[in-house]
């Protein structure tokens, strides 16, 4: 099984959606309370509390009990809220800092790794083409290699006899690789 090391992956993007996740949940709650104020707005309420009979508006009387009464319930939709919106988040942080932490790497020009995320997680398009890239990169890179190997034992042996026409084809294969990229032109 799958052990989490961090709960926050990037604390900044789950935070903000966490407070989101968690504002949406209060204002649902602000739309129901306006919603039931305006159906009972004239509607009167007789309440009985401490040995006193209260005649009022429906929507003042209630609305004190309603919190009094489901603040349990508001709380824990709250904290279920927030719980639902790190687990969530998890699947957008967690392959977002696998992307960074793959990227670096490749910058430094370790093209050994790849990314791997889990199967809920969001991203898997981008992580296989970004793995694609990396492997057809690492493959061209090592057929250059091979060829650069090749024209080197070449040119020994060719101080002796020079052999012109296995250079000049490796020469051309390695052209024909780096032709298949476009690169930005550097000033």
């Amino acid at each position: 099984t799958y052990k989490r090391r961090k709960f926050f992956i990037n604390s900044e993007l789950q935070g903000r959606y966490i407070l989101r996740f968690f504002i949406v949940s209060v204002l649902t709650m602000g739309v129901f309370f306006a919603v039931f104020g305006y159906l009972s707005a004239d509607n009167l309420t007789i309440r009985y509390q401490d040995a006193r009979l209260e005649i009022g508006q429906t929507t003042t009387m209630l609305f004190a009990d309603l919190l009094r009464a489901n603040w349990i319930y508001i709380l824990t939709a709250g904290v279920l809220v927030s719980w639902s919106a790190v687990l969530l988040t998890h699947r957008m942080a967690g392959p977002l800092f696998r992307f960074e932490k793959a990227l670096e790497q490749m910058n430094a020009r370790n093209l050994t790794g790849g990314i791997v995320l889990r199967p809920k997680d969001e991203g898997q398009g981008l992580a296989r083409e970004l793995n694609d890239f990396n492997e057809m990169l690492s493959s061209d890179i090592h057929q250059m290699q091979a060829l650069v190997g090749e024209l080197s034992q070449i040119m020994k042996s060719g101080e002796e006899s020079p052999q012109p026409e296995q250079a000049a084809a490796r020469c051309a294969r390695l052209q024909e690789i780096l032709q298949q990229y476009r690169t930005k032109t550097r000033v």
